[in-house]
């Protein structure tokens, strides 16, 4: 059984750093050392969240226990009209770049970490596929995949067309900022790598003016698996 509340632990000991006489800043400095190690066990399986991501925030709770089936019935995938309804709304330019990320996730089936960590180069236009062979971790350093292989990924025509007219939009905006070249393919504003949370900001602010129900961003890759298994297509890892 897991604990409802895995953050309370965490918390405790943050509190009793401050009754201790520690600055804010140490306390700081103390949760950002747990979440990245909590991030990493999170990401390689060996716990199913990061309890320190949410601490501070206010957020309903359900009583009792939760069990994994619990948590894997929280996983719910897009059926084909609301990726379109999502797709059409991510389209619009105010969301670049993270309109062009959603669709990679949504129709590469990547997880997030990797797609936030694609840099103009691993996409081949010519074999019609992308290269994943690396990723992001939550506090920003790269790091391998999942699996610690590099794979390639089929682009269907949706997507080629999507990442053709990013990289178009890339290269002027490039341009207008003067970096010389972006090394990431889908940029923040300082040529710097994605940041997860303002992924998730415009993912929530898409499915909002979709007037879509709540998804994660996560559940792109499931809606990608889910999809291509109701097209009786293969799939691969």
């Amino acid at each position: 059984m897991l604990d409802p509340f895995p953050g309370k632990p965490i918390r405790a000991l943050l509190n009793a750093k401050r009754a201790q006489g520690y600055s804010k800043n140490s306390v700081r400095l103390m949760k950002a050392v747990l979440s990245s190690v909590l991030t990493d066990a999170a990401e390689d399986e060996i716990i199913e969240v990061n309890p320190a991501l949410h601490l501070g925030k206010k957020k309903k709770r359900r009583a009792g226990n939760v069990t994994k089936a619990d948590s894997q019935k929280n996983i719910r995938p897009m059926d084909w009209n609301e990726l379109d309804a999502f797709r059409t709304e991510a389209a619009r330019p105010v969301y670049r770049p993270y309109g062009a990320l959603v669709n990679v996730l949504a129709l590469a089936g990547l997880r997030p970490s990797e797609a936030l960590a694609l840099q103009p180069g691993d996409v081949d236009f010519r074999k019609k596929i992308l290269r994943v062979e690396r990723a992001l971790s939550l506090d920003g350093r790269l790091k391998g995949t999942k699996t610690n292989e590099v794979r390639t990924v089929d682009l269907n025509e949706d997507l080629l067309q999507v990442l053709k007219a990013h990289l178009t939009w890339l290269k002027e905006e490039t341009l207008r900022r003067g970096w010389g070249q972006a090394r990431w393919l889908f940029p923040s504003h300082a040529n710097t790598p994605p940041d997860h949370n303002n992924v998730a900001k415009i993912f929530h602010r898409i499915l909002k003016k979709a007037e879509l129900p709540h998804f994660r961003v996560y559940d792109l890759r499931h809606t990608f698996g889910s999809l291509l298994l109701s097209a009786n297509a293969p799939s691969s890892t």
